[in-house]
């Protein structure tokens, strides 16, 4: 009987291998707002939160539960002093609020620099470097050295598109993905900064609101050092060094080059795949023979228990390893691989074989879209057989894709135009089989190609068995007469 075979009879019923965390109120609000309001998925909630995914789930099922005491405590009977119930005009607002464009980062560096009430060298900018390709943190106040024009300050030759925030010391006050804006109060500032919606609130809360971020910097402290000491209680120190070996060399990977080349800010669906089941093959090895362990009665006792406290253990994982850019914390790696984890918790759920169970994408579904932003074009001399016609033309095309680092080239005709179409066409299909691993297009036909070979193997061995028995049945008839 296979592992699998063996969990997919095994109750997903929680024990009590993780710390228990009393839920705030905060916390119900953000969880409930996130889910019902933001249409967050639970992988994000969990990140956001830094719980694990089962907690998160069973959480959100008793604030849905009307007769639960913590759908009384978040709906029912808030505290006086806590967030009340919303009225109707006040949610039309916020969903007004919503809708409202952001103000451009032209009129937050006109106002930083011609309101007398702020000092320009409280400011900075995050704007992105083509030629360290990252992002990088200027003082407004910062001299133009590199960007050719009559500009004197870099913030006035910047291309405006190229400035992704601006920060007030260490708080950022206008982040263009995020759609905030503490200057002016536009885009989602309301909703999400109900304290501070204006930088005039932003200069006298300012000692508060670091006061606040140490506190939640120490409390995600303590809450990482509770689940990393359960799991090497559970692992031992042996098997909990491999674990955090592993976690580091997949988000901090320096690509197949080494340090030359940028490291992937998207990770690979096998990469995760790999990293998730080596995870789960040590848990599942020191629950076969728990003399590793420091503490053998906390052992998870089934692949989802196991799964879920991996789970609290990359949801919380530290700033630093995950940082994707300069002074700015992207979860997307995280996210990537809590998607694998919550679909292998369901996996075991439904009881069914994981083999099976892998939910195959659809068949006519387009291949992953590309942003011509992400793309780096070069045009280079071809080369190989055609003679001058293709020697001496630029109508080879090398494209690279920044974020994955994933690298096309193409020559298969003389026309430039033709090739630029036919390499993006093959940028699209390595991408999907980056992102998709096992159930990319081309991975699904191969797939195809190798059970229609297997058949016909297979009836091929009939038939010739088959015949094989005919003549012996046919020899020996002839021996007997």
């Amino acid at each position: 009987k296979s592992h699998d075979d063996d969990e997919s009879t095994a109750s997903p019923t929680l024990e009590m291998t993780n710390i228990y965390q009393e839920w705030t109120l905060d916390q119900d609000q953000l969880l409930w707002n996130g889910h019902e309001r933001d249409g967050k998925s639970l992988v994000e909630l969990a990140v956001a939160l830094g719980r694990g995914l089962g907690g998160v789930q069973a959480r959100l099922k008793k604030l849905q539960d009307v007769n639960s005491p913590a759908y009384e405590r978040c709906f029912v009977n808030p505290p006086k002093n806590g967030n009340k119930k919303k009225s109707k005009s006040q949610q039309a607002d916020e969903e007004e609020t919503k809708k409202n464009k952001l103000v451009p980062v032209s009129e937050v560096l006109r106002r930083i620099q011609w309101d007398y009430q702020l000092n320009e060298e409280d400011f900075s900018i995050l704007h992105y470097d083509r030629v360290e390709d990252n992002l990088i943190e200027s003082s407004v106040n910062a001299l133009n050295e590199n960007i050719a024009g009559n500009a004197k300050k870099l913030v006035d030759a910047l291309p405006e598109h190229r400035i992704m925030a601006v920060k007030f010391r260490e708080r950022l006050v206008w982040d263009r993905n995020e759609r905030l804006d503490l200057m002016f109060g536009s885009g989602n500032s309301k909703t999400e900064n109900a304290g501070a919606i204006s930088i005039e609130q932003v200069v006298e809360t300012y000692a508060d609101w670091l006061q606040e971020r140490e506190q939640k910097r120490l409390e995600a402290e303590q809450k990482w050092n509770d689940v990393s000491n359960t799991a090497r209680q559970v692992l031992g120190a042996e098997k909990m060094g491999k674990l955090e070996m592993m976690v580091s060399n997949l988000l901090i990977n320096l690509g197949d080059e080494g340090d030359c080349d940028p490291a992937p800010t998207i990770l690979h669906k096998t990469d995760v795949e790999a990293f998730v089941t080596e995870a789960r093959q040590i848990f599942r090895d020191i629950r076969e023979d728990p003399s590793g362990s420091l503490d053998p009665t906390k052992i998870p006792m089934s692949d989802y228990q196991a799964l879920d406290l991996l789970s609290e253990w990359v949801a919380l994982l530290p700033a630093a390893l995950v940082v994707q850019k300069q002074n700015i914390e992207d979860d997307t790696k995280k996210n990537a691989i809590l998607q694998e984890i919550d679909s292998r918790m369901h996996q075991v759920t439904k009881k069914v074989n994981p083999q099976k169970q892998k939910q195959q994408l659809p068949k006519n579904r387009p291949l992953p879209t590309i942003e011509e932003s992400d793309l780096t074009e070069n045009f280079v001399r071809g080369s190989g057989p055609g003679g001058q016609k293709i020697n001496k033309t630029n109508n080879k095309v090398l494209l690279i894709h920044e974020p994955t680092q994933l690298r096309v080239e193409c020559q298969d005709t003389r026309s430039l135009q033709q090739n630029r179409k036919i390499a993006r066409r093959r940028l699209r299909e390595k991408l999907d089989d980056y992102l998709h691993g096992s159930q990319s297009k081309a991975q699904q036909a191969a797939q195809k190609i190798s059970i229609r070979k297997a058949k016909a193997k297979a009836k091929n061995r009939a038939r010739h068995k088959q015949r094989q028995q005919e003549k012996q049945q046919q020899s020996d008839k002839t021996g007997s007469s």
